[in-house]
């Protein structure tokens, strides 16, 4: 029980060589500074280097790497719960496989690697710069004082630097000269606590957009578009067009017979499109050898890109001002339920992480709002 415990607390690394494309599962540092990897799928989690969440050793893990590595950005590192390696970790490692394509679900676990010439802030100012009148506290023309975030000192008796160096690539000599020890270490650094500057957190910047011609140039190519092609399965060929244009439906050359759901908000600019594939026979996603969804703009590279996600559907709503809406999770469940309850504006929220926020609950102000369990209706599809 115990060790279930610690695992819960843990992380391990994926790594990726973005040059070979080879992704694995990270068992420490070779001596050139690029990491030792083992198969994803077949590893051992006790062969694995951990790292207890919120912890600095992944900190020094990585500056050590990024220290020694010759050419640092040909890698990329996305963290995996220890305690849930065996199922999450296989799923990020395809994932890696195609970072570009699968940015937006990876980014929470991507890891961003510090620059070579980062170091952590270390006190340097004398006592006379450091200390401030107490009457200045009092000036009209006196800022606020910065977030500061205290990091305590810690005991370098309880480091065990010979196991770090050896599993982890940590060598205590390196970091002593580097300076990236001082802030952290007691004993002959006085054991001083450290601090690190924290800006202020910016407000969000307005939504990025889709140039519409980039959409309609995709309003077609239905019969290579296993979506449509399950779709008028189900209701007819006529029907389903009218369902793809009315939701703004595409076809997408990222996949073979792939699809793409554009996100149109209540004024009619594009959000984003979401890349999916599915199984024409079935109507399933197709999740094997991975999870085919991706994004418009992850694809395109596009850089700076602000992605607000808004409903799937939302486009719908100012034609229809005085309509009761119905909300549900996945895009798919939202075009069939149009089919046989048209009295209902059908909208999506694309998953838990989609347009289920306020920002985007904003634009139902004022309307009646069913939210359906989809268990509710699955059984009529």
């Amino acid at each position: 029980m115990a060790k279930d415990q610690n695992l819960e607390n843990a992380e391990v690394l994926i790594a990726r060589n973005n040059d070979t494309g080879q992704v694995g599962a990270v068992t420490g540092l070779n001596e050139d500074g690029t990491p030792k990897m083992t198969d994803v799928k077949s590893a051992k989690l006790s062969d694995l280097v951990k790292f207890q969440k919120g912890q600095n050793p992944i900190e020094a893990f990585l500056s050590n790497f990024v220290r020694q590595c010759q050419t640092p950005t040909t890698f990329g590192f996305f963290r995996v719960p220890a305690d849930r390696y065996d199922t999450v970790g296989t799923v990020i490692g395809d994932l890696a496989k195609d970072p570009e394509a699968n940015a937006e679900m990876l980014k929470n676990n991507k890891v961003e690697l510090p620059s070579a010439e980062q170091k952590v802030e270390q006190p340097q100012q004398s006592a006379a710069q450091t200390e401030q009148p107490a009457q200045s506290a009092g000036s009209e023309n006196a800022q606020a004082p910065e977030k500061e975030v205290k990091h305590s000192a810690i005991d370098e008796s309880k480091i065990d630097w010979g196991s770090l160096k050896e599993k982890w690539g940590i060598d205590r000599d390196a970091l002593e000269k580097s300076g990236d020890i001082s802030p952290y270490i007691s004993g002959q650094r006085g054991g001083k606590a450290c601090s690190r500057h924290i800006p202020e957190s910016q407000p969000p910047g307005p939504p990025s957009t889709i140039d519409r011609d980039l959409m309609r140039q995709t309003m077609k190519g239905y019969d290579s578009n296993n979506f449509f092609l399950f779709i008028a399965a189900v209701v007819g060929r006529e029907e389903a067009t009218r369902l793809m244009e009315l939701f703004n439906i595409g076809t997408s050359r990222h996949w073979p017979d792939s699809c793409v759901f554009w996100q149109t908000d209540v004024n009619g600019e594009i959000r984003t499109g979401k890349i999916m594939l599915y199984d024409w026979k079935n109507g399933n996603r197709v999740k094997e050898p991975f999870n085919h969804v991706s994004w418009v703009h992850s694809v395109m590279r596009l850089p700076d890109f602000n992605l607000r996600q808004c409903f799937f559907g939302e486009h719908q709503l100012r034609a229809r001002p005085d309509d009761a809406v119905a909300t549900v999770e996945s895009e798919k469940s939202a075009v069939i339920a149009t089919h046989y309850m048209p009295q209902f504006v059908w909208l999506a929220t694309g998953g838990k992480n989609g347009a289920f926020n306020s920002e985007a609950l904003s634009v139902l102000s004022g309307r009646e709002v069913l939210l359906v369990s989809e268990f509710s209706y699955k059984k009529y599809l």
